[in-house]
């Protein structure tokens, strides 16, 4: 809560999700481990039929995993995609509809329980300060709530907005977002 909503945070979904309590966390053991997947695809299972977020703006699930801390963007990186594919593993349900499963494919959103992820990835040893934090996370963002902004003509403003508080904190935009579907 405390870094979602520290004024130079740059994520302004992340923190109207932390303000109205539009969020859900969860804590475990290890990233990249089959077991911790296994109880993050349970809560991510959890987090989708909540019935008490379905209303909100902006929804996200963090999940902080207390081991390892990775030596490097690279190690991070690896875990991540091992996390993803253990609960890729475990899905029963079909890929998204709105979402391309190759992660090349400029479309391509992570999917679980029928549902698209835009996955933010932070830890403690992030070459970017607002992805930096003491344990390794991942923030599950439904990708519907940024198509919702876009069919609204909103999501450039708000886009634009979060690439700006970026800037300001680290001087250049961050290389790694870009706009869905062109790269």
């Amino acid at each position: 809560r405390a870094l979602a909503l520290n004024e130079r945070f740059s994520c302004v979904a992340g923190r109207t999700a932390i303000r109205r309590n539009a969020y859900r966390f969860g804590l475990y053991d290890r990233l990249g481990s089959t077991a911790s997947a296994a109880d993050l695809a349970c809560d991510l299972m959890r987090f989708a039929d909540d019935r008490d977020l379905r209303d909100e703006p902006f929804t996200t699930f963090a999940a902080s995993f207390v081991d390892p801390v990775p030596a490097d963007e690279e190690e991070f990186e690896s875990l991540l995609w091992a996390t993803l594919q253990h609960l890729n593993d475990a899905d029963v349900e079909p890929w998204a509809a709105d979402a391309q499963p190759e992660p090349d494919d400029p479309a391509f959103s992570f999917s679980f329980n029928g549902i698209g992820f835009f996955i933010v990835g932070l830890h403690a040893r992030s070459s970017r300060f607002a992805r930096r934090f003491a344990w390794s996370t991942l923030v599950f963002n439904p990708h519907a709530q940024f198509e919702r902004l876009r069919q609204e003509g909103r999501y450039g403003r708000f886009r634009d907005v979060i690439r700006t508080r970026d800037v300001n904190l680290q001087g250049m935009p961050n290389p790694m977002l870009r706009d869905f579907g062109e790269e």
